[in-house]
């Protein structure tokens, strides 16, 4: 038979039992949920990712004036990758270990080239705003690019310049890195399957000032 002592305990454990997942859920309810924002924010892309940073903090106040994001609030948690391989590695450490967040945006060829490996193991989306380059596609099954690549671009330019404007000899001149040499490849391939003439090829740096020795030497060959 169970005294009057013992039912009370008992009583208070099984009510402690249903309170306490219940202010755990509603602390959950609290808790914001967390966006890695992983972007060149010094260094020569700097404004650019500053740019980029100004547009997601305006979204995210959008968002937060209304309900949230089902119910809870967004935080955007920034790391400045300067483009670099060993920031961007270790931001993205940082965002996913110390402040887990559950889908990171970022951006550049190679700073997703070195990150999605990491966040495939993670198991943490992340979503490009500034990768148009083909050698990202199916890099992994947690990435997703918002911007068309550019081989797909290409295959829409390349055909307005023949027929609407009846270029016959293009020259291609792009910039020392993945995005520029991805670029290069498609360009020269579509176009020359359209029965289009490559009448020069060149690269800048991506800090070059002047482009006039370049452009030079590609006009004398009369594209």
């Amino acid at each position: 038979m169970i005294n009057r002592r013992t039912f009370t305990k008992h009583a208070g454990l099984a009510a402690a039992s249903c309170i306490v997942p219940g202010i755990a859920l509603a602390q959950a309810a609290r808790e914001p949920r967390r966006i890695g924002f992983l972007m060149p924010l010094t260094g020569g892309s700097g404004k650019l990712g500053q740019m980029m940073l100004e547009g997601a903090v305006l979204s995210v106040e959008e968002v937060n004036v209304g309900r949230g994001a089902g119910g809870r609030p967004v935080e955007l948690v920034q790391e400045d990758s300067q483009a670099r391989a060993q920031q961007r590695i270790a931001g993205l450490r940082k965002l996913v270990h110390v402040n887990k967040t559950d889908v990171i945006f970022t951006g550049w060829t190679s700073v997703v080239s070195a990150v999605a490996p990491l966040a495939t193991e993670a198991k943490v989306m992340l979503v490009s705003a500034s990768t148009a380059s083909p050698a990202v596609r199916g890099i992994s099954p947690y990435f997703q690019s918002t911007w068309m690549f550019d081989d797909e671009t290409v295959k829409l330019i390349l055909p307005y310049a023949r027929d609407k404007l009846k270029v016959r000899s293009l020259g291609i001149l792009t910039v020392v890195s993945d995005l520029g040499s991805a670029l290069a490849q498609a360009v020269k391939a579509d176009w020359t399957r359209m029965g289009g003439a490559v009448a020069a090829e060149d690269v800048h740096q991506p800090g070059e000032a002047s482009f006039r020795p370049i452009l030079l030497k590609m006009l004398s060959a009369k594209p």
